[in-house]
Order: structure tokens, then C-alpha cells, then sequence
């Protein structure tokens, strides 16, 4: 079997600001800046696609810094959703194939522009910085903990298994964190099963279907090493590698994914 490789990338800088301080919450708002766009989007779109996603996301934490929900997900709902319109006609115009393509599409476009795929898979880069603002982890060896979640393909919350490990500190405070997240093999097929019988009305019955399910494996699981600040609690710098095997009788499939998240120096920083 061929094994094939892509690396691509996209590359944006963030603004972050407090708008309010809320009862126990703060509002804030992350300003996208793109400074490069993917390979994988066609040139006839880049343009259009910074003009529309450059947005204001306005979202909440709470009072530690986790993260609770985007705000104002209805508006970048529809942006991202006629982003992937324009983007599934022009691929469909070039196959050939532009019948209808928006009528048979549009549980996909409904499922990929939800308030949790906004969330957990467009702008995965807010939850991933706002997380882990409420513990304690021992100085030597490792915490390991079983939590619930939702995921963008899941109305049911999911069980997760994760273990924080403290691999260091300098002289300036400066810890460095790994989180390691798994989840359950039951867990994926639950997801898997919700997500294809809200999406695809034609699948077979029942009882083929549940058959079917059992010859395929998924496996997730993601890592996070953070740099932050013990002193004012501010991260200096996020690595977050996810991986996703899918096991077919026919074949296997992985991808790798990886977000890099780098604290700039501001203007304040050079007047101090």
C-alpha cells in the first residue's frame, strides 16, 4: 500500500483583548490577521477569504480563564458558511458536478458551521489556549483524571482521559506542561454513529449498520506542551500535536495536526 504525505499550513496573528469583566467571567475578543493562507485553497478565493475571516470572535471565560463558549457564533456561523458554499461550487463547476451540489450538501455545511464546530474545529485555537487555569499538578510524576465533553460530531457529552505531567521549571518560573487526552474506543463509535445517522438519511438498517461500525477503529489522541508564566499566569508558548487513525478493512488513514501558538511582544512590553 502507497503511503502518501501533505504538509500544509495556514499562519495568523491574534489580538487579544478583555471587552468586560463579567459576574465570575470575563468577555474577550480574539481579532484575526491572516499573514498566510493554504495551498489548499484556490487563489480565486484568498482574497475574498481574508476579507471574510479576518473577524472578531467575542467569547467568554470564566473567572480562571477557561473557556466557556463563543458569543457571537451565529455571525461567523454565516460567514464560514458562505465561505463553504462558494468554495464546494467552484470545486463542483470543475468536476462537472454543479447540480444541486448546495441542496445535497446542506447538512454538512449545518454540521460544520454549529456553534461546537465553530468552536472545536474552526477556531480549535481559543479552547486550546483557554484550558488547564484550575489545577493543581505535582512536581514530580503525573496527574491523570477522567473528564466530560462535547465534540463538534456528538450532541451527547463524551468521556475523555487525560494526564498532566509537570516536565519543568527555570530559574524565572517559567513551567512546562504536557496534557496527553485520549478517548474511549466506545466513545469514538458513539460519535461515529451519531454523526453519520444526523447526516446521512440513507444508511443502511439498523442492525447492518451497528455490523459495519465494528470493522472500523478510530483512534484520537492529542498532546499539548505549554509554556507558561507560574508567577502572572500568562503562556508563552503552545505546541498541540493531534493525531487521527482511521482503520478500514480496505485500509488505514492517519493525519497529523499540529498548532503552534507563540506569544508576540506588544507595545506595552516596550514601554515597561
Amino acid at each position: 500500500m502507497n503511503n502518501h504525505s501533505k504538509v500544509d499550513s495556514n499562519v495568523y496573528i491574534a489580538e487579544l483583548a478583555v471587552l468586560d469583566t463579567l459576574n465570575e467571567e470575563y468577555l474577550l475578543k480574539w481579532k484575526i490577521d491572516f499573514q498566510y493562507l493554504s495551498n489548499e485553497i484556490p487563489s480565486e478565493l484568498r482574497a475574498e477569504i481574508k476579507e471574510s475571516l479576518d473577524l472578531e470572535i467575542i467569547y467568554k471565560t470564566d473567572i480562571l480563564g477557561n473557556f466557556i463558549g463563543i458569543e457571537n457564533w451565529e455571525v461567523l456561523s454565516g460567514h464560514v458558511n458562505n465561505y463553504l458554499k462558494r468554495l464546494t461550487k467552484m470545486i463542483a463547476e470543475r468536476l462537472g458536478q454543479s447540480n444541486n451540489i448546495d441542496q445535497d450538501m446542506e447538512k454538512f455545511y449545518s454540521a460544520l458551521t454549529s456553534k461546537e464546530s465553530l468552536e472545536y474545529l474552526i477556531y480549535k485555537e481559543i479552547p486550546t489556549l483557554h484550558s488547564l487555569y484550575d489545577i493543581s499538578v505535582p512536581t514530580s510524576g503525573s496527574m491523570e483524571f477522567e473528564n466530560e465533553g462535547t465534540t463538534p460530531f456528538s450532541k451527547s457529552p463524551q468521556k475523555f482521559k487525560t494526564k498532566i505531567t509537570l516536565l519543568d521549571i527555570d530559574e524565572y518560573g517559567l513551567c512546562s506542561l504536557k496534557e496527553e487526552t485520549g478517548l474511549e474506543q466506545e466513545s469514538m463509535k458513539k460519535i461515529m454513529s451519531d454523526f453519520l445517522k444526523e447526516n446521512l438519511p440513507n444508511i443502511p438498517e439498523e442492525k447492518e449498520f451497528n455490523e459495519a461500525l465494528k470493522l472500523i477503529k478510530l483512534d484520537i489522541s492529542k498532546v499539548k506542551t505549554q509554556s507558561i508564566d507560574y508567577n502572572d499566569g500568562v503562556i508563552h508558548f503552545i505546541n498541540y500535536d493531534t493525531r487521527v487513525s482511521i482503520y478500514l478493512p480496505e485500509g488505514n488513514r492517519t493525519n497529523y495536526e499540529t498548532i503552534r501558538i507563540r506569544l508576540l511582544s506588544s507595545s506595552l512590553d516596550k514601554t515597561k
